[in-house]
């Protein structure tokens, strides 16, 4: 399997069974390095070989360890694409599809193009869905508490 760096990669559990609890980890030393959803998605900022592995544990409290390797490769950083208009949130760029991001967390539902963000300091970022399916980032978007429009 393959990623693209700077780029949401989503992990899928084909595990068989019934499954209580996940436990991921990516392979990267990253502050989000590790997820205990059952469909994560995952950022690699450097491209590289990462050894991912999937722990399951069933009803039965049995846990069971799955490791496959993840090859990233480069991918670009899409430029100046985010902009603030009318306390909107808006991707420049031309895309299929988008997911809105703030501090490396993807935010449920912000699926389109403009986000209406309630002015929340933080970091966004836009994964816009533009090179070979790999939803590639945007530059940080940084909204200060001192941030006027």
């Amino acid at each position: 399997e393959g990623a693209c760096a700077n780029a949401i990669t989503t992990f899928v559990d084909k595990s068989d069974g019934y499954i209580t609890a996940w436990s991921w980890n990516f392979g990267d030393d990253t502050m989000q390095s590790t997820s205990t959803e059952k469909e994560p998605v995952h950022i690699y900022h450097v491209a590289g070989l990462y050894n991912v592995t999937l722990t399951v544990t069933t009803a039965a409290m049995q846990s069971f360890s799955f490791s496959k390797p993840v090859l990233v490769t480069e991918g670009a950083i899409i430029t100046n694409t985010i902009d603030l208009q009318n306390g909107m949130l808006v991707s420049l760029s031309s895309a299929d599809a988008y997911q809105w991001i703030k501090d490396d967390v993807l935010i449920t539902d912000a699926v389109e193009k403009t986000f209406a963000y309630d002015g929340a300091p933080g970091v966004y970022t836009v994964a816009a869905n533009v090179l070979n399916n790999c939803r590639m980032l945007s530059s940080p978007f940084v909204v200060s508490a001192l941030d006027k429009e």
